[in-house]
């Protein structure tokens, strides 16, 4: 809460000057001030009338009534805080949104008036493009795209059956220390793939691409069991 000095009325409240102030440094303050002055009172009234008693009185009422609404005020606004701090930061948000397309949509209209004026598109390759429709074949690429390009040749039935028991072990490793999802029913490990089931809904195929027990499976093959809610 924000404090400051305080001008135009002799009655107000004198507070230090800071940025913030606890709640209960200002109503501490309050509380002094209401009884300095009904001390003052106290000893000043005794040479007055009853009339200028009881209107002094009213004054002294006035006063410290209008205080403590205030700080009343205050307490009641201070549980609204959390909105009012969360409204701030949406507030702060979208001024921050709106500052940055401004700015975006300034440099973009800055770009095309001073820089792009002589921009060109380049020229299309048409003869390469009618040799790749003619011949069927793309001859303008970089040969070092084929020299880097290597041939996938597939396993033999003994490098699988040398390799398959490995597997086999790993994809166990890697089940039992995964947490699965309690709604796989069936969880079955063979030829390399580990098959997770649920009943009636679906069924995936796992695999892996290495032995690092931190590799991201890859998914091959799923399964959705549809039926027919008319069908008993």
């Amino acid at each position: 809460m924000s404090a400051g000095p305080s001008v135009g009325n002799s009655n107000a409240l004198i507070v230090p000057i800071y940025d913030k102030i606890p709640l209960s440094h200002l109503l501490d303050a309050a509380v002094q001030k209401t009884y300095h002055e009904l001390y003052t009172m106290a000893d000043v009234l005794h040479g007055k009338s009853i009339l200028e008693r009881k209107i002094e009185l009213i004054k002294f009422a006035c006063r410290a009534r209008q205080l403590f609404i205030r700080i009343l005020a205050v307490v009641k606004w201070a549980a609204t805080t959390g909105k009012v701090t969360a409204c701030e930061d949406i507030q702060n948000f979208l001024e921050l949104r709106a500052r940055l397309i401004r700015e975006t949509s300034d440099s973009l209209a800055q770009l095309a008036r001073e820089k792009l004026l002589e921009a060109r598109v380049p020229n299309f390759p048409v003869t390469d493009t009618i040799d790749a429709m003619t011949l069927g074949s793309v001859n303008f690429l970089p040969k070092r795209i084929a020299d880097v390009i290597t041939t996938f040749t597939p396993a033999t039935e003994s490098e699988r059956q040398q390799i398959l028991p490995r597997l086999q072990q790993i994809l166990a490793a890697r089940i039992s220390t995964s947490e699965l999802p309690i709604q796989f029913t069936t969880v079955i490990i063979k030829n390399g793939l580990v098959t997770l089931t649920v009943d009636r809904e679906f069924e995936v195929k796992l695999g892996i691409t290495n032995d690092n027990l931190s590799s991201p499976w890859r998914l091959y093959q799923t399964k959705l069991f549809l039926q027919d809610p008319e069908e008993p």
